[in-house]
């Protein structure tokens, strides 16, 4: 009964690690979404020239680093997930260990052996659905890092360039389009865009 008690336990805080990291998920989803958007708009104003100091511009680029910072709390919070994860992938191979050693007991009844059996059965599945959950969320923190750190330079440089009033020299905005959010949450290998690294790095990616 502890043993089944224990992994129903484990299960339950599975079925919530799981609920916050989808929400997570679509969090950065609609951040990204939303950064590339001010970003997209920032550049077509510059491409055509104007003001240096712009406010306008100035504002939209405070809403889009403010975006791009919120990314970064996300990831904090995806990597706090990871490090849940793997405490209860401990305290799973523990309760199997467990389960094992119950199987050696002397004095048992055979319907004893079938009841232990059975929960083996159940762990080793909820082991599978635990390792698909820590793989997905380290794909996803992978995802989010690079956006990050390649996003962190070029709202930089977008900043100099709203200060100067144009793009610069050698700047311009490659051809891009703002992703759509799902209906329902991405899946891992398209929750955040990939970067176009082909013969140079690029100014932004959508």
């Amino acid at each position: 009964a502890a043993i089944d008690a224990k992994l129903a336990q484990i299960q339950e805080n599975i079925g919530k690690n799981t609920g916050v990291f989808q929400t997570l998920k679509q969090k950065s989803a609609e951040e990204s979404r939303n950064y590339y958007e001010f970003v997209a708009r920032i550049y077509a104003r510059l491409q055509n020239g104007t003001t240096p100091g712009n406010p306008e511009l100035t504002e939209m680029w405070k809403q889009a680093s403010a975006l791009l910072t919120g990314s970064d709390k996300n990831m904090a919070e995806t990597a706090k997930l990871s490090s849940e994860t793997l405490r209860l992938k401990n305290e799973l191979d523990a309760l199997l260990d467990t389960i094992s050693e119950t199987f050696q007991i002397s004095g048992a009844m055979e319907i004893d052996h079938e009841n232990l059996k059975a929960l083996e059965d159940r762990a080793n599945q909820t082991t599978v659905s635990l390792n698909r959950l820590s793989s997905d969320i380290a794909a996803q923190i992978a995802r989010q890092q690079q956006y990050f750190s390649t996003e962190s330079q070029n709202i930089n440089q977008l900043g100099t360039d709203i200060q100067n009033g144009g793009m610069s020299a050698g700047r311009a905005q490659p051809s891009v389009s703002v992703p759509a959010l799902p209906a329902t949450l991405m899946s891992p290998a398209a929750q955040l865009p990939e970067a176009n690294l082909a013969g140079r790095r690029p100014l932004m990616v959508i």
